[in-house]
């Protein structure tokens, strides 16, 4: 475990404000959308960004499938099989996707099909209580429209048309992500996570706290610390866990992941990538 329209116009495929807006309720409903086959609107969404190459470069880290499991392929051609997404190289991003009114935030890079179940348990972790489907952007662009959903092939261009034609008494009232109960199960799991590395953040029903290495596995609660007895982080990071622990008071899952890795590791692989204001 860790820790993502008919005409559209074109909209950032950056990271819509999860940390304000993920547990938001569906009070703006689906007038929000601004029209038939319109995006969802900065006001219900927050701020869109653009993020740079480097930005997007950023990870959210999440369990890889066995690199032995082979990718779905059609059999002409050797093109990628529709239902499931593939694609190699410089790979897409995958985003999350909240079904009941399209809200998206991102999960992660998305090399191939066998990151697809790894992204979508991490999906369902971070937006409990709801439906959400994984969509994958192919690498080069920044347009949502362009996501396709890494099972199935449809398009996020069809969702979001499909909810515009929704009757007032079709449309999930409750539209939602819902933390749910504590389940200490999940909290114990982070200490057989194999693929912890120091720096990596978890959320728990106690806050935020930073793996900082151990020379045992499994892990105990002993090798992380506490957001505020973590020093050597960057600040946005900072801000943005701290903004996340502050989430979580409201009514967070029990564990959630996240990258933060040291000052010293992070600049030594920046890119020159600008973090987003919060």
């Amino acid at each position: 475990m860790s820790l993502v329209i008919a005409t559209l116009e074109p909209s950032s495929a950056s990271a819509q404000d999860f940390f304000q807006q993920l547990f938001g309720g569906g009070g703006g409903g689906y007038s929000d959308y601004g029209g038939a086959g319109g995006y969802p609107s900065y006001r219900r969404h927050g701020h869109a960004r653009r993020h740079s190459a480097a930005q997007q470069e950023r990870r959210v880290y999440v369990p890889r499938e066995r690199r032995g499991a082979p990718a779905r392929r059609a059999s002409r051609g050797g093109e990628p099989e529709r239902s499931v997404y593939t694609e190699t190289a410089a790979g897409g991003r995958s985003y999350c996707v909240r079904e009941c009114d399209g809200y998206f935030f991102p999960v992660g890079l998305y090399s191939s099909a066998n990151d697809t179940a790894s992204h979508q348990r991490a999906c369902g972790r971070l937006c409990p209580g709801a439906r959400t489907t994984l969509y994958v952007m192919r690498g080069g662009s920044d347009k949502m429209e362009d996501a396709v959903a890494a099972r199935g092939g449809a398009t996020y261009a069809r969702l979001m048309a499909s909810l515009q034609r929704k009757n007032e008494g079709e449309k999930d009232k409750e539209c939602s992500c819902h933390a749910g109960q504590t389940n200490e199960s999940s909290i114990e799991a982070i200490y057989l996570d194999p693929t912890l590395r120091r720096g990596d953040a978890v959320m728990t029903t106690h806050g935020v706290e930073i793996f900082h290495g151990a020379s045992r596995y499994p892990y105990s609660k002993n090798d992380f610390r506490p957001l505020a007895r973590s020093p050597d982080l960057d600040e946005p990071i900072r801000r943005r866990l701290a903004a996340l622990e502050r989430a979580s008071k409201h009514g967070r899952p029990s564990v959630e992941r996240r990258a933060a890795r040291p000052v010293s590791e992070r600049r030594s692989q920046s890119s020159g990538g600008r973090e987003p204001h919060d």
